[in-house]
Order: C-alpha cells, then sequence, then structure tokens
C-alpha cells in the first residue's frame, strides 16, 4: 500500500475533483483515476461518487478522510525524525540540459533558498542522453528537459515551460535582418544540431528537415550546446531555438511555420520538498 495514494485521495477530498486534484499533484487526470481505483481495490471499499459535476465521498470514503490524515502525518512526522536523527542537511539535487533550462533553475533556487534556508541544492548539467540513468540512481533528484527523453518506470513529469521556437540566424546572414522568414528561404542554409544530444531527439529533428526538403548533408552537428551556437554565430549555419537570450551575433527571428519547445521535470520521488520545488521552477518561468 502506497503512502501517495492516501495523499492523492485526500486531495480528490479537498477538491472535489479528480481533475482539480491531479492538477494539484502534479499529475494526469487518467493517472489519478487509476491511483483512486487502486486504493479502493486494495481497501475493498467504495470510496467515492463520480458524476459529471464533480467528484463526492461514500459514507466509507467519509470515514477514511480524518484516518488518511493521520496516517499522512505520522508518516511524514516519522521521516522528519529520522532525518533529524542522521544530523545531516537536507539536499535536492536539479540536473539541466540547456541554456533555457539553466536560466530557470537560476532564478528557483534563489525562491527556493528564501523559504528553505537550511536545504542544499546540488546544479548538474548533464546530457540528455544521461539524464534518465542519472535520475534512476538516485544522483539527480529532479531533471529539466524536453519531453520524451526519460521514460523509466515509476517517472513523474510536470510541465514547467512553454515556448515558440524560433529561427536562430547570425550575423553574417543577411535573413537575420528580416522580421520573418519562410522555410523556403531558410532551406537554402545548413542546420546545425547537437550530436548524439539525446536518445531520439537529433533524430526526430533530422527527419523533420529531410521532410521539409533539406538535404541530408546540409544537416552538421555540434558536441554542446555552446559549440551550436558559436557555429551559428559564425555564420556556418542556421539552427532552431525557443524565444530567449543567446547572446551578441545571433538574432531569433519568426518563422511562417510555428514549432514549440517544451521543458518538464522529471522525478521519482514524491516528496513535500520536491513538489514544492517543482512549482517554484514552474512560477520562475514568469519571474
Amino acid at each position: 500500500m502506497q503512502i501517495a495514494r492516501f495523499r492523492y485521495f485526500l486531495e480528490v477530498a479537498r477538491q472535489h475533483s479528480i481533475t482539480g486534484a491531479a492538477h494539484q499533484c502534479f499529475i494526469s487526470q487518467t493517472a489519478m483515476s487509476h491511483q483512486m481505483d487502486a486504493l479502493e481495490a486494495e481497501l475493498g471499499l467504495r470510496l467515492l461518487i463520480r458524476s459529471k459535476t464533480g467528484t463526492g465521498l461514500t459514507q466509507e470514503g467519509e470515514q477514511l478522510v480524518p484516518l488518511a490524515e493521520k496516517l499522512v502525518r505520522d508518516y511524514e512526522q516519522l521521516i522528519s525524525e529520522m532525518e533529524a536523527l542522521s544530523d545531516r542537511k537536507k539536499r535536492l539535487t536539479v540536473a539541466y540540459t540547456g541554456p533555457m533550462e539553466k536560466e530557470i533553475l537560476r532564478k528557483a533556487i534563489q525562491a527556493y533558498r528564501l523559504k528553505h534556508p537550511g536545504t542544499q541544492i546540488g546544479i548538474r548539467q548533464l546530457p540528455m542522453a544521461e539524464t534518465g540513468q542519472a535520475l534512476q540512481t538516485g544522483d539527480v533528484d529532479i531533471v529539466l528537459t524536453i519531453p520524451g527523453e526519460i521514460s523509466i518506470q515509476g517517472v513523474r513529469s510536470v510541465n514547467i515551460m512553454r515556448k515558440s521556437i524560433l529561427a536562430a540566424i547570425g550575423d553574417p546572414d543577411p535573413l537575420c535582418r528580416k522580421k520573418q522568414v519562410t522555410i523556403q528561404e531558410l532551406k537554402m542554409r545548413p542546420v546545425v544540431l547537437l550530436q548524439e544530444a539525446s536518445a531520439h531527439a537529433p533524430r526526430v529533428i533530422a527527419d523533420w528537415l529531410l521532410q521539409a526538403g533539406w538535404k541530408r548533408d546540409q544537416i552538421i552537428y555540434a558536441d554542446t550546446i555552446e559549440s551550436q551556437l558559436l557555429m551559428v554565430c559564425l555564420g556556418q549555419g542556421i539552427t532552431f531555438m525557443p524565444e530567449g537570450e543567446y547572446g551578441e551575433g545571433i538574432h531569433l527571428i519568426p518563422m511562417d511555420t510555428k514549432m514549440e519547445h517544451r521543458t518538464d521535470a522529471y522525478y521519482l520521488c514524491d516528496t513535500g520538498e520536491i513538489r514544492e520545488l517543482v512549482q517554484i521552477l514552474r512560477d520562475a518561468v514568469h519571474m
């Protein structure tokens, strides 16, 4: 029996809604429904009354609320006392993969430390291909990366940021002075991608480029994001980046094709500290 299911149940009881509780707990509505079904099956009781107007509690569900509150409270007190006995400061480690995630992390850590000065925050920059293993082995607690990079069992993910993808063009290229560029215009330029950046991202982008009309020998690769941006700055090719600041010499130009960049936070341990830091990461996008 998982303690998290009782937390989810209490949130459903507070929100009177599976969807509302799922949003507060950073999981999907489908996942919340499955968790409630599993809890009912484990207890052998019907706890919820689902309807189009919301989610109510059965008599058994009402009786479970104070018991679940005590169970969760006692569990959190136990964890707190064990941490005190270990005489160790709490530590969270967050990994990021790119400059956009780095900026979000910088703002979020400042805000988190103001609320929790006793918690140490470790930061690691990792290639996308290494993020899943680092999370699974416990080397990091949270990973900020693009969707689809981490598919290990039990992982949770929360969307942190959505931004439009623009064409990144260097100063030497006359296209950098345009207010908008077309895919047809961009097809005349090489495209700089990250080499082995992740499990599948370069392949997906390369396939899209080929379908859009680029030739295979127009796709060139850089070892790091820094090298990728330098190559663009020097006019060796163009690339595609989410809205942001990438230094002098690089211009972000809207395209006639709409594309979106997403950053998600991935984590395995569903603790209060991690959930709070994830929420602060979401808020940091608008700071």
